[in-house]
């Protein structure tokens, strides 16, 4: 995942990437300008539980997408394979703004979503889509808008 570092608080396997900070000849990013940077990317989640069948079955592509799709947009995880689990995932929604998302989707594992930035509202939802050119032309999509 280049340029990105997983956050995984104790146990909970939700997880959101943040930009790392870049160090270019002797100067380094602020924290506020990491955070606008990624801000201003469209937004990958997918709704995952360790024992859903569907989230098996796209493991490999999420891992695609995680390692490279990373740099065109914040990926994140809205793990929901317990309520310890869960609990963390609608905060981690809150705070990217789709809690109502999260509200709706919630028991739906296996879906992935591609929000514009800002946006609330997933601007494509893909089911266990296994094709990573579904994502790829999905993301290419939004960033388009």
């Amino acid at each position: 995942m280049k340029g990105w570092l997983k956050i995984v608080t104790g146990a909970v396997a939700a997880a959101a990437l943040v930009p790392a900070l870049a160090f270019a000849q002797g100067s380094a990013a602020t924290t506020a300008e990491a955070t606008e940077a990624a801000e201003s990317r469209p937004l990958i989640v997918k709704v995952h539980a360790d024992w859903c069948a569907k989230c098996k079955a796209i493991a490999p592509t999420w891992t695609r997408i995680e390692e490279e799709l990373a740099d065109e947009a914040r990926v994140v995880v809205l793990d929901v394979t317990d309520e310890k689990r869960a609990t963390e995932a609608k905060r981690l929604a809150d705070e990217l703004g789709i809690g109502e998302f999260f509200a709706q989707f919630r028991a739906r594992t296996g879906i992935v979503a591609i929000f514009e930035p800002g946006n609330p509202e997933p601007s494509k939802v893909l089911v266990a889509e296994k094709d990573f050119a579904a994502y790829q032309e999905a993301l290419g999509e939004v960033a388009a808008t």
